[in-house]
C-alpha cells in the first residue's frame, strides 16, 4: 500500500570558482523526507488463528499519541474509529468486526492523525487488505 510521506523539496544551485578565475556551475533538487516512522500493515487476517488479529498503528519513540485512526470501506462507510491512544498497542487496533459481525474480505482505507513528541501533528492516508 502506498502511504504518502510528507517531504520538503529543496533546490540547490552551486557556482564554483578556481584560483585562475574559471567557473563551473550545477544544480540539484533534494527531497528531505519527514517520515516519522509510523507504520500501519497493509494486510491483516482476523481469523482467530492468533496471528495478525488486529490492524494496529506502530510507531517509533518520537510519536507521542495517535490522535485518530479511522477506517472506511470502499463505499465510505466508517467501519472503525479510535481517538487519543498510544501507538504500539496491538489490542487497541481494529479487530475486523463491524456491527458485531466479521467484516468481509476487501480493501479498506484509513485516515491516521498522529502527534509527535514536539506537539506537531501529521495526517496520513493509506489502504490495507482484510484477509480471512
Amino acid at each position: 500500500a502506498f502511504t504518502p510521506v510528507p517531504y520538503y523539496k529543496v533546490l540547490a544551485f552551486f557556482i564554483v570558482k578556481d584560483k585562475n578565475g574559471c567557473t563551473a556551475q550545477d544544480g540539484m533538487t533534494i527531497f528531505i523526507s519527514k517520515d516519522d516512522g509510523v507504520y500501519v500493515p497493509n494486510v491483516f487476517s482476523p481469523n482467530s488463528d492468533g496471528d495478525n488479529e488486529f490492524l494496529s498503528v506502530f510507531a517509533k519513540q518520537n510519536i507521542n499519541l495517535i490522535r485518530n485512526f479511522i477506517i472506511y470501506d470502499r463505499w465510505g462507510e466508517q467501519m472503525f474509529s479510535r481517538q487519543d491512544f498510544p501507538p504500539n498497542q496491538v489490542y487497541l487496533g481494529w479487530d475486523g468486526r463491524f456491527r458485531g459481525k466479521s467484516a468481509p474480505r476487501a480493501v479498506y482505507v484509513y485516515s491516521l492523525t498522529y502527534e509527535r513528541v514536539d506537539g506537531q501533528q501529521e495526517t496520513v492516508y493509506g489502504d490495507f487488505t482484510l484477509m480471512k
